[in-house]
């Protein structure tokens, strides 16, 4: 028999936070050619093109776009095209499965290899925006690694997650006014996926042919621990957050200033970026659960 873990499992509503998906731009541009009306998702070019034209490359001298992509999400498809969907009420609900769901349509199933589907719209929203000069040429060979660089270096525009910017958007960057928010046209219909009760597709397998199955047990144990997941989502207890006399989480005074730049040396080398924050692309319960203690307090995975 096989078996595996759904991860991400998520049973409490979100509290705050910003959208998954969502046209992220340079909102100081945006503002400063005049924060034009963006009805439909036709618009971004135009938008962007003048951003673009306002300030055509970072401070040294390297070419700005408003799209740099990567290839190394591909699947059976062009894993970025489906991302016009994403803002527009589409669902890809399986990456192997080549159909498209629309939500706002009675969730309508349709392959997305329709003349019609939002998926081809997204293909030509690149072919538009290569034929602008807004497409990052490196997009067709580049890799995420590379893209959130250049993102880091104020080297593009757009970006379809918050959370894919580099470290543009750190504080000092904040507090100059400078940086991404998502701007949504104004029919947008945002996706969320809202709760998993049984986890997301991303799953955890142990291989039966290991050699040590109790370690791996024991690892995967630890993403579904809520207090190892307070560590591993929210950094070193004692330096970031700590539990109160009632056993209820906070974040330290001085733990801010490294959940709000990721990239600051923790007093014992390394940083959130590279360590808690990056290290795993899966947990395995969401930020938002609260676990009850003896107590009755609530401890929520991320602070």
């Amino acid at each position: 028999k096989a078996y595996s873990l759904g991860t991400n499992v998520q049973v409490e509503v979100e509290p705050n936070g910003n959208m998954n998906w969502g046209p992220w731009i340079r909102y100081d541009l945006y503002k400063k050619i005049g924060s034009p009306e963006i009805a439909t998702s036709d618009d971004y070019l135009g938008v962007l093109k003048q951003m673009q034209d306002l300030m055509p490359t970072n401070a040294d001298g390297k070419k700005v776009y408003a799209f740099s992509i990567w290839k190394d999400w591909d699947r059976s498809y062009l894993f970025l095209a489906s991302m016009l969907g994403n803002i527009n009420g589409i669902n890809y609900p399986n990456e192997g499965t080549l159909v498209e769901i629309d939500h706002m349509d009675n969730n309508r199933v349709s392959s997305i290899l329709a003349e019609d589907s939002w998926y081809f719209k997204g293909l030509k929203l690149y072919f538009d925006a290569n034929q602008m000069g807004l497409m990052d040429p490196d997009s067709m060979t580049q890799r995420f690694d590379d893209a959130l660089q250049k993102a880091t270096d104020e080297r593009t525009l757009f970006s379809w997650w918050g959370w894919a910017l580099g470290t543009f958007n750190s504080q000092e960057n904040q507090n100059n006014g400078i940086g991404f928010r998502p701007v949504n046209a104004k029919n947008a219909k945002i996706l969320h996926q809202g709760m998993w009760p049984t986890g997301r597709a991303w799953s955890l397998s142990v291989g039966k042919n290991t050699k040590y199955p109790e370690k791996c047990m024991a690892f995967v144990d630890m993403l579904y621990n809520p207090e190892a997941l307070l560590e591993l989502m929210n950094g070193p207890r004692g330096v970031v957050w700590d539990l109160d006399k009632d056993n209820n989480p906070y974040v330290l005074e001085d733990g801010y200033q490294y959940l709000l730049d990721t990239t600051k040396e923790l007093p014992g080398g390394n940083n959130l970026a590279r360590g808690s924050l990056g290290v795993l692309n899966a947990w395995g319960l969401s930020g938002t659960t609260i676990c009850r203690n003896q107590a009755g307090a609530g401890m929520a995975s991320r602070l």
